[in-house]
């Protein structure tokens, strides 16, 4: 398949481009979550506790690390069916309107569009934990939180490598997103 929507965006391209139907994507996507968290659950659980934060409970780290995981599989299977279902309904409406073309290739999302949205989810999805916690009135500022992490435990995994990916995707959410509803917005005018 070639969905114009997820043109640019690599990952969601290549699991486009296997051709495989959606429903069995999620649940691949799915699968592969549940091992992924599972692994990452043990090996953040046996890590030695950062020695500035301290201990995170294990029920935290294990809550957290599937949490992000399949946050980060669903949206892609959501990101993949919102494209693929507002592409067939544009070529099934094009049979019967000429106007329609035009919307199908606003779907593809602008370089512009694609960029700014990925850097903020990125940027979202790395100060959103450390931007938080520096609410604490015990810390005094997100670059002191960023340094306390840095220093060990499994809390630099979650922080900078899970968090940042699902920042990723949420942006590419965003990209997606944001494309479908300009090219929806002009039917949106003519039909309503």
């Amino acid at each position: 398949m070639a969905t114009v929507g997820l043109k640019g965006i690599w990952g969601l391209e290549q699991l486009d481009k296997t051709g495989i139907a959606t429903w069995k994507l999620g649940l691949i996507l799915m699968g592969a979550a549940a091992v992924i968290s599972y692994v990452l659950t043990k090996l953040l659980i046996g890590m030695e506790p950062n020695p500035i934060i301290g201990p995170l409970p294990p029920q935290f780290i294990t809550a957290m690390t599937f949490g992000i995981v399949f946050f980060a599989a669903g949206g892609s299977a959501i990101l993949l069916a919102l494209a693929r279902a507002v592409e067939i309904g544009l070529k099934a409406l094009a049979l019967v309107d000429d106007v329609i073309d035009a919307s199908i290739e606003r779907l593809r999302p602008k370089r512009a569009l694609r960029f700014t949205c990925i850097a903020l989810g990125l940027l979202y999805g790395s100060l959103q934990i450390p931007i938080l916690i520096s609410l604490d009135p015990q810390a005094s500022s997100v670059i002191e939180f960023f340094t306390k992490i840095a220093t060990g435990g499994p809390e630099r995994i979650l922080c900078f490598i899970l968090l940042p990916i699902n920042g990723l995707i949420t942006g590419m959410l965003w990209a997606v997103g944001i494309s479908q509803i300009r090219s929806l917005m002009p039917l949106m005018m003519v039909y309503v």
